[in-house]
């Protein structure tokens, strides 16, 4: 079953205020919400209307978002990580530096 339907409920739009926003015919989003075919084009600017996956939006997946998000997210606090990381590690050389200067 797809999502269509309790998305646009959740943006507390009538049929006909989606078809506007998307430029069909408000009998489309009728169809649509009633389990007829969706082209993949279609589907996709559904998809990027309401911020969610095609896989989500047909039902196929309960997650809202592709995995390429997530993925992003973990590279970018791998880089984050990494950068601190670095920072520290010039920290205890600069401090061990520090004390062998005052040992001698």
């Amino acid at each position: 079953m797809n999502r269509i339907k309790e998305l646009r409920k959740e943006k507390g739009l009538t049929q006909q205020d989606l078809a506007e926003e998307i430029y069909v015919h408000y009998r489309t989003i009728q169809r649509w919400e009633n389990e007829h075919i969706i082209a993949l084009d279609q589907a996709q600017l559904l998809a990027d209307h309401f911020d969610v996956s095609v896989a989500y939006l047909l039902g196929y997946s309960d997650t809202t978002k592709d995995n390429k998000d997530f993925i992003t997210i973990s590279v970018k606090e791998y880089n984050e990580l990494k950068n601190r990381s670095d920072v520290l590690d010039g920290i205890i050389e600069t401090l061990k530096d520090k004390k062998c200067e005052s040992y001698f």
